[in-house]
């Protein structure tokens, strides 16, 4: 069984971190694929592989060779159990000599098309399982923001009609900067955007499960009116910490932990559709250190 979560992120934003956690464990037919998208124009090193494997990443998806043959690339990914998604945008209509590699998953053929361009994704969705049998044909939407033409759910609708339903892939960019204030916000579309994809895995019979963690901690947190930046920021500073609610108790839990009980849920999802729901996600009581 392969489940696949790929998390859209710059690799030269992924930092490294001593955090230690215990690797979840599965039967032995279960697999989770763990990508990143690496739109990257410079060929990657063997240390920047020898990393991501080491981060317990295992697909590069819309990745872009400059100056390495693709097929070269492909088996260096091989050697540090990285699969592949290459950029190959549009598709050149041919069957590649390493298209039979295990590790060569398809190809992203296209980025974000608009209604007009759908009619052309499949013929071109034909020819490429004429040709590439099996292998993936990667296609990324764009979301409800974009100048689309016309709602969301008729360009979806219209999507899965002529491509099918075996993948929906599209940019979202959830996390706002109030050019006013400065503070983050999420971008309203972003829900809309998976309400509506919702509707069309119901529809199809695809188990659906949300998940809350709070009280997060973890590198790369510096907003405001949160305690452990504001603590570190008033040390710096050599002010007073101010604690807004003495009274309150915090469960906190590193986001590695989180991520882990996202995979497992993801796992037992597709072993068991019945557990599917709505789940808070915090460490137990009798883990709990004050």
């Amino acid at each position: 069984m392969t489940i696949a979560l790929c998390m859209v992120c710059a690799l030269s934003a992924c930092g490294e971190t001593n955090y230690k956690f215990d690797k979840p464990s599965y039967d032995e037919d279960t697999e989770i694929t763990i990508g990143v998208w690496n739109g990257s124009h410079y060929d990657l090193s063997e240390t920047e592989m020898s990393n991501l494997q080491d981060a317990g990443v295992n697909l590069l998806v819309g990745t872009y060779t400059k100056n390495t043959p693709l097929e070269v690339f492909i088996d260096q990914c091989a050697k540090y159990n990285l699969n592949i998604i290459p950029d190959q945008r549009p598709w050149n209509g041919l069957t590649p000599s390493y298209v039979n590699k295990d590790n060569f998953w398809g190809f992203c053929v296209y980025d974000e098309p608009f209604m007009n361009d759908l009619a052309t994704l499949t013929k071109m969705k034909q020819q490429y399982e004429a040709k590439m049998g099996d292998r993936l044909f990667y296609v990324n939407l764009n979301p409800s923001y974009a100048n689309i033409g016309t709602s969301f759910e008729k360009y979806l609708s219209a999507y899965i009609d002529d491509c099918g339903l075996d993948m929906v892939s599209f940019d979202n960019y959830s996390i706002m900067k109030d050019e006013t204030t400065g503070e983050a916000y999420i971008r309203s579309e972003y829900l809309y955007d998976f309400d509506v994809c919702s509707y069309y895995a119901k529809e199809a019979g695809i188990p659906l499960t949300t998940m809350r963690a709070g009280n997060v901690i973890g590198g790369g947190d510096f907003a405001k009116d949160r305690i452990i930046p504001d603590c570190v920021r008033a040390a710096m500073a050599g002010d007073d910490i101010i604690v807004r609610n003495p009274n309150s108790i915090r469960p906190y839990q590193h986001v590695l932990e989180p991520v882990i009980c996202y995979l497992r849920t993801a796992a037992k999802q597709y072993e068991n559709p019945d557990i599917q729901g709505c789940y808070n996600i915090g460490p137990n009581d009798a883990d709990a250190v004050t």
